[in-house]
């Protein structure tokens, strides 16, 4: 009866200090920041420099990162003896400045301290973070910008990627602030609003540049999409204009076009060609009940179909592709099913019974 009614007396007090803490974030801006960055340190520092490198790709990307820091050569990317074309040179100038600084600074053992690479993917999700409450204050309450930020923050796959050195927390925090501004142009008019200044304009350019540099397309897909349909269910695209294209692209390829022409005065096309057809590892997703399983991106005219034979007893054995079958694409539809890799590199799925 004490433990119940001990538990019971400090429920309400729990409850009220939250609804306190979460009063005081929604107040102002500058505590909202500061509240939702404390809690995200709270939430993405544990374990970060205690994890050891988990993610194939996290390897891949630290060792090609202290490579480029050790020959000094901040254009080509490599891994041991192979180049490494499949994501521009972004994340690894992020994780090179850190370590650098890291370095002179006097830290020890910098370039082989993996905490140290993945400073850039814990800055990007908090930045993500930070930047979906100032997008959501376009739409909604500055309680409800808060909470959306939150949640954000709580998500298990935003914790796991601020705690690996790739590119996707990187890459949200500038498709985030990419979409903050592109919603405020597009509403400003609407609301009677004024416009975004230079600052917000210049914020909108320089992510689109960032997040290209960090993964090529991928944040012109998000952003261009969106802008797209905008324009088609508003059959009109004048407000484009407020994004000021003029000077926005020129600034845009300032940032981007230098790393691309220096890759291409070394090499040529030769990166281009190795970037769709060079060594990539298989890769594996976990627990997805529908979609695709296991893909090896290859140029279309190359892709071949599915490999794979039925067993009798419910368990599949799907053979590696040979030099012209390329590419592997499976669509699962039952959460029993597993995928895993055999030492000989053949690629099995288990049906749990």
């Amino acid at each position: 009866m004490s433990t119940t009614s001990s538990a019971a007396s400090r429920s309400p007090w729990l409850s009220k200090g939250l609804v306190s803490v979460f009063d005081y974030a929604a107040a102002s801006n500058s505590r909202a920041a500061v509240v939702l960055l404390l809690i995200c340190l709270l939430g993405f520092l544990p374990g970060i420099s205690q994890i050891p490198p988990l993610d194939r790709d996290e390897a891949y990307f630290a060792q090609a990162t202290k490579q480029m820091i050790e020959t000094g050569d901040y254009v080509d990317i490599r891994y041991q003896e192979d180049v490494r074309y499949r994501k521009p040179v972004g994340i690894y100038w992020l994780q090179a400045s850190v370590v650098n600084v890291a370095s002179a600074l006097g830290r020890p053992n910098a370039r082989t301290s993996i905490w140290l690479y993945r400073l850039p993917s814990l800055i990007g999700a908090i930045g993500a973070v930070l930047a979906t409450y100032w997008c959501a204050l376009a739409f909604i309450s500055r309680r409800g910008a808060v909470l959306a930020a939150l949640m954000l923050m709580s998500s298990s796959i935003l914790g796991v990627e601020a705690r690996l050195a790739k590119t996707d927390a990187a890459l949200l925090f500038t498709v985030v602030a990419a979409m903050a501004v592109l919603a405020r142009v597009y509403l400003a008019p609407r609301r009677g609003d004024v416009q975004p200044g230079f600052g917000q304009l210049a914020i909108f350019w320089t992510a689109l540049a960032v997040g290209i540099l960090i993964k090529g397309p991928m944040i012109l897909m998000v952003v261009g999409l969106a802008a797209a349909t905008l324009v088609v269910l508003d059959r009109s695209a004048r407000w484009l204009l407020a994004l000021r294209p003029i000077w926005g692209l020129p600034w845009l390829l300032i940032l981007v076009l230098p790393w691309f022409i220096a890759i291409y005065a070394r090499v040529g096309l030769n990166w281009h060609h190795a970037a769709w057809t060079g060594p990539n590892p298989w890769r594996v997703t976990t627990r997805n009940t529908m979609g695709m399983a296991l893909v090896r991106k290859v140029p279309a005219p190359r892709a071949a179909g599915v490999c794979c034979r039925r067993h009798p007893v419910g368990r599949r054995r799907i053979e590696r592709p040979t030099k012209t079958t390329r590419l592997l694409f499976i669509v699962r539809r039952d959460p029993r099913q597993r995928l895993t890799l055999d030492d000989g590199g053949a690629c099995r799925e288990h049906r749990e019974i």
